[in-house]
């Protein structure tokens, strides 16, 4: 009797074990599936990085009102027609109103960060017109590759220019080990006199500085000739087409978009590609490390708006009202397309001629 007592006793702790396991483990999907969908944030910047680890996770983004899917390293807007992913990939079967989605650009209306650069308020303007989601184009396996093989430039830039007969503008702001290391080329402005240094990344040839040639609008930050010395001019979109030198040109947004398809491939971390664009120095909040020698500068801008907000990189691509940031306070490269951007200066980064 003992003993049938003792056995039914087991059986009973058995049976709560067996449903406490049960709950844990219900408790632990749960909390799994909690992780895949954030709810919600305000903006795009809020999102953070699309990981491997995040994908397939969807977020509600306010400002946009729209879904944004973590796809295969980016983050794509739901279109309006389309069905939002199923529960392998989501929690979440929602359907909002977005954007197209080629991942070519990553959107943003005006981000709120300090900045003491020129803007007023934008209260009386239209919201932006922001093109499609994420930091860059998809492309195919083959071109990926041509991406990254150097190519041979179609001028010298090994030529080293004696600083005081020319104006060289200040290396301070480069990759001082490849400064160090000779891997910087050369170029003279002969239009007056200053001498840029240029970087190979992949396949694409770039000058390391900000353009600083004098247009007849074109401004330095605050008005201030120094700043000029430092980051460059600040140019209007019009006048930007047509300022590179011979054998240079504005880069396309297609352009931008295969430099960050380099970084992405060549970088030697997991931070955003922004943070491997820029200089390590300029920056206060997400720092660069400068891997490819680009030195993108915190060089701010002019307007009546805030773009991008605060002291960023921004620069101008040769595709209408579109331009590229280096954000101060995120790690990735964005791109963006507002139609009143034709009032405000940006920088310019040349990228040479194919040949």
């Amino acid at each position: 009797m003992y003993r049938f007592a003792l056995l039914c006793a087991s059986f009973g702790l058995g049976l709560v074990l067996s449903a406490c396991g049960d709950s844990d483990a219900t408790s632990s999907r749960e909390s799994a599936e909690a992780e895949v969908s954030r709810d919600s944030v305000k903006t795009i910047y809020d999102l953070g990085e699309c990981t491997k680890k995040r994908n397939g996770e969807m977020v509600y983004v306010q400002k946009d009102d729209s879904y944004h899917l973590c796809k295969g390293g980016n983050w794509l807007k739901l279109e309006a027609t389309e069905e939002s992913p199923s529960s392998e990939e989501s929690s979440s079967s929602l359907k909002k109103k977005s954007s197209s989605s080629s991942a070519k650009s990553s959107s943003s209306s005006k981000s709120k960060s300090s900045s003491s650069a020129k803007s007023s308020s934008s209260e009386d303007l239209e919201e932006p017109e922001i093109s499609e989601e994420s930091s860059s184009s998809e492309v195919s396996s083959s071109s990926k590759n041509d991406l990254l093989q150097p190519r041979e430039p179609i001028m010298d830039l090994s030529v080293e220019y004696d600083c005081e007969e020319y104006k060289c503008i200040t290396t301070e702001f480069l990759n001082q080990d490849k400064l160090d290391s000779g891997i910087y080329g050369q170029f003279l402005d002969v239009r007056d006199s200053q001498v840029y240094r240029t970087i190979a990344i992949g396949s694409q040839i770039w000058l390391a500085q900000n353009l600083n040639y004098v247009t007849e609008k074109s401004e330095c930050l605050d008005e201030d000739d120094a700043n000029c010395e430092k980051y460059g001019r600040l140019y209007y979109q019009q006048e930007a087409l047509m300022a590179c030198p011979e054998g240079w040109h504005l880069p396309s947004d297609e352009e931008w978009n295969a430099l960050d398809t380099i970084v992405q491939r060549l970088k030697e971390g997991s931070d955003g590609n922004g943070n491997y664009l820029k200089s390590d120095s300029t920056w206060t909040f997400e720092i660069g490390v400068d891997q490819f020698g680009f030195s993108g500068l915190a060089s701010g801008y002019f307007g009546n708006v805030h773009v991008c907000g605060g002291y960023h990189g921004v620069y101008w691509t040769s595709d209408t009202y579109q331009y590229r940031c280096l954000l101060n306070d995120k790690a990735s490269l964005y791109a963006y397309k507002e139609t009143y951007s034709k009032n405000w200066g940006m920088s310019i980064r040349c990228l040479m001629d194919d040949e």
